[in-house]
């Protein structure tokens, strides 16, 4: 098994390649992305309210509009994913990725304990 994780994540010797782990992350964005903009979706049409004021007028401008943005930007995630970023540039991959891993755990929490 472990073995299959380390073939998985590009590991050599033990230790995990940054250049693989960076396209995990990459991918893991965008799938959070997709699940965000479809929770997001759900609990505005409950009656909840997007935070953030950019893609609160889109959705008012319309839903489908709002669908489209964020499942561009996961385009986008999965695209960036194929450049090689280093040093100081992927640091907002990484950084990103730590905001929506919270984010899920807010839409979690939300709809498990307050709907």
């Amino acid at each position: 098994m472990k073995e299959m994780l380390m073939r998985c994540f590009g590991a050599v010797g033990g230790v995990a390649q940054p250049m693989k782990l960076y396209k995990w992350i990459c991918y893991l964005l965008a799938v959070f992305n997709v699940a965000d903009a479809f929770l997001t979706f759900r609990l505005l049409e409950r009656g909840g309210s997007e935070l953030n004021p950019i893609m609160r007028l889109l959705y008012h401008f319309h839903p489908l509009a709002f669908l489209g943005v964020k499942l561009l930007f996961s385009i986008l995630v999965i695209l960036l994913s194929f450049l090689p970023l280093r040093g100081k540039y992927s640091i907002f991959v990484y950084l990103a990725f730590g905001v929506y891993l919270l984010l899920m755990g807010w839409h979690i929490y939300i709809l498990a304990f307050l709907s």
